[in-house]
């Protein structure tokens, strides 16, 4: 009994000390995490913006690859049946900003494919209606540029006089 009494005299006689963080050094952190995942939100949608009008961009000199591909294969659709191909073209629209894949068949003009540009990406007034590459060559009627903007970036696609398809910078 006297063990007990000793024991409890020596617990109750020393000082208690409370581990934790105050509340000035919880808000300290908190806003820390806040202004991190505020600049880190900013970071990731200008990432975004700038995948999709990169993306936007790749896709337009696709499909003018696969224009001049099939021209260059003298590739024959089912929608030409017993017309000669003249060739193929891309056809841009400015004001629906979108583009199109068709082919050119005697007197008539089939679209093969339809695509257009994601919303806040257009093509700019002035760039060429279409780009035509004819059967055969791949070479094109005419030089012809596209310029693509969005996102406060512009970037023109080139396509020279015998089908080489680049990028220039603006």
């Amino acid at each position: 009994m006297e063990k007990l009494k000793i024991m409890f005299s020596k617990v109750s006689c020393q000082k208690s000390i409370v581990k934790g963080f105050t509340l000035v050094e919880i808000l300290i952190v908190i806003s820390l995490m806040a202004i991190l995942m505020l600049t880190s939100i900013v970071t990731f949608s200008s990432f975004t913006k700038s995948q999709s009008f990169q993306t936007s961009i790749s896709d337009v000199i696709a499909l003018l690859n696969k224009a001049k591909s099939k021209s260059l294969n003298q590739v024959k659709p089912a929608e030409c049946e017993e017309d000669s191909v003249k060739g193929y073209q891309v056809v841009f629209t400015a004001s629906s900003s979108s583009y199109d894949l068709a082919v050119v068949c005697g007197d008539y003009t089939h679209i093969l494919e339809e695509k257009k540009l994601p919303s806040q990406i257009t093509f700019t007034e002035g760039s060429a209606d279409y780009i035509f590459f004819n059967v055969a060559t791949g070479v094109v009627d005419s030089p012809a540029e596209v310029t693509i903007t969005g996102f406060d970036k512009s970037k023109t696609i080139v396509v020279d006089g015998v089908g080489n398809i680049s990028i220039k910078q603006i």
